[in-house]
């Protein structure tokens, strides 16, 4: 077994995770390999009953990933096991009979061959019910009494880390919300999922209009401004991208834009923190813009006489034909155009320079 001297570097590490917001499943591997797991950790976010999120060493991924899949027989554990805050690690023997398991099928036919046969797990915060589970192979044995004391002594360091790092991520998101509320945007606060965790009022007051909640999602009523926000919101929510933007086309939209951020910090699902801001944009369309706001344009990204024309077209709502059409020129040369834009924008998609367009301006 290794020394208690790896068992705290592994509690250090699940520290400066916390603080950090980043290097859980390095974490995890180090609090694993100081009890000699072969398995690995896992911290786990249980939401109604089941496991809906996870964050666990790479080696694991797979095998998580296929018990979350459903890809097994179902776990007794699930209905046995009861952790909490007031307990400590719990074991296999704590909670079954040897026989018991021996006769499983979630034991026999999942877990021995995913070589995860064995438990350590532990309640760290009882309002989102998130555990830590640290698992061996059938070779390696059953977590041992010093095993389980040795754990149970760096309990208490391992439960503030994750209370640290619910609060630091609480922090991150209210910094954003703060700037973007203080600008007067509605913003709403995603989960993990994509649903609707939190929406300032807004709904109730009608400052999300064209938009509505149904049932803790954004809805539109035009089934194209649905389709983009889904994609927008599960690209962002997901990790697969930092920011994403949708332009609404719904007649009552007047251009608006909505633009959805990615909260910095890693294990957002885990810790049952918000994973994304949703800010909307109203657009400028129904009214025109200014002469000082083309030149606010212009000025801010060194716009020739044609490209601006173009930008101050797409601030409006118009879309790339329309602008053409509108400039009197062929759409091949709008899009020449439209790729010049975005390399002094330095954004990538129409959706994005749109919603820097209408921030220049608003």
């Amino acid at each position: 077994m290794a020394g208690p001297a790896a068992l705290v570097t592994a509690t250090d590490a699940v520290l400066s995770a916390a603080l950090l917001g980043t290097g859980w499943e390095n974490a995890l591997q180090l609090l694993a390999d100081s009890v000699q797991a072969d398995g690995g950790a896992t911290l786990v976010y249980t939401e109604e009953g089941q496991s809906s999120a996870v964050i666990c060493n790479p080696e694991l991924a797979g095998r998580v990933g296929r018990y979350l899949a459903g890809e097994c027989p179902r776990d007794p554990r699930a209905v046995r096991v009861r952790t909490s805050v007031a307990g400590g690690f719990r074991t296999d023997y704590d909670d079954f009979e040897a026989e018991e398991i021996e006769r499983d099928p979630f034991y026999q036919e999942f877990l021995r061959p995913c070589a995860l046969y064995w438990h350590a797990t532990a309640r760290l915060v009882e309002a989102n019910e998130i555990d830590l589970g640290i698992k061996r192979s059938n070779k390696s044995g059953y977590f041992e009494p010093e095993a389980i004391a040795k754990l149970n002594r760096e309990l208490p360091d391992l439960r503030a880390a994750v209370r640290i790092a619910q609060a630091s991520q609480s922090q991150r998101t209210n910094g954003m919300i703060d700037v973007l509320e203080a600008r007067g945007k509605p913003v709403l606060q995603f989960d993990f999922r994509g649903r609707v965790r939190h929406d300032g009022g807004e709904a109730g007051n009608g400052s999300l209009a064209p938009l509505t909640l149904r049932r803790r999602m954004l809805s539109s009523s035009d089934m194209r401004d649905q389709r983009a926000i889904d994609a927008a919101v599960q690209s962002v929510v997901s990790g697969a991208r930092r920011a994403a933007s949708v332009v609404l086309r719904c007649a009552s939209a007047m251009g608006a834009v909505l633009q959805i951020i990615r909260v910095k910090g890693d294990a957002c699902d885990v810790f049952g923190a918000t994973a994304a801001v949703g800010v909307l944009i109203r657009g400028s369309a129904h009214t025109g813009l200014t002469a000082d706001q083309v030149g606010q344009i212009g000025a801010a990204l060194e716009l020739t006489s044609r490209e601006l024309q173009l930008a101050a077209l797409l601030a409006q709502g118009k879309d790339l034909r329309e602008s053409a059409l509108k400039l009197g020129v062929a759409p091949s040369t709008a899009k020449s155009h439209l790729d010049r834009l975005f390399d002094k924008s330095g954004t990538r998609r129409q959706a994005e320079l749109i919603a820097l367009l209408v921030r220049l301006i608003s």
